[in-house]
């Protein structure tokens, strides 16, 4: 794994995690800091985990090489709203 891969993961479970919050397997920068978030891949559980640390109406931005997929409970709910974007080019 390329050390720039999942680089807001990895930067909110290290020297920046005093700038952000987690919960289980996700974590998010506090709101005066970034949009961003992330978790260590997309699953269900991490979506959940995602879903508890924003507040309602909050926007995280993620970084995600395929389309996200919250689980349809949370899409269904409007806690989630999925835009996605061309993922990152690939290192050859």
């Amino acid at each position: 794994m390329h050390p720039l891969d999942n680089v807001i993961w990895k930067g909110l479970n290290s020297a920046q995690a005093h700038l952000g919050q987690s919960h289980k397997q996700a974590s998010i920068f506090l709101r005066d800091v970034s949009i961003l978030g992330g978790f260590s891949g997309p699953s269900p559980e991490r979506y959940e985990s995602l879903a508890f640390l924003a507040d309602p109406g909050q926007r995280v931005g993620l970084f995600l090489d395929e389309p996200p997929q919250p689980p349809a409970s949370k899409m269904d709910s409007g806690k989630f709203r999925a835009a996605a974007a061309n993922g990152p080019q690939r290192r050859g």
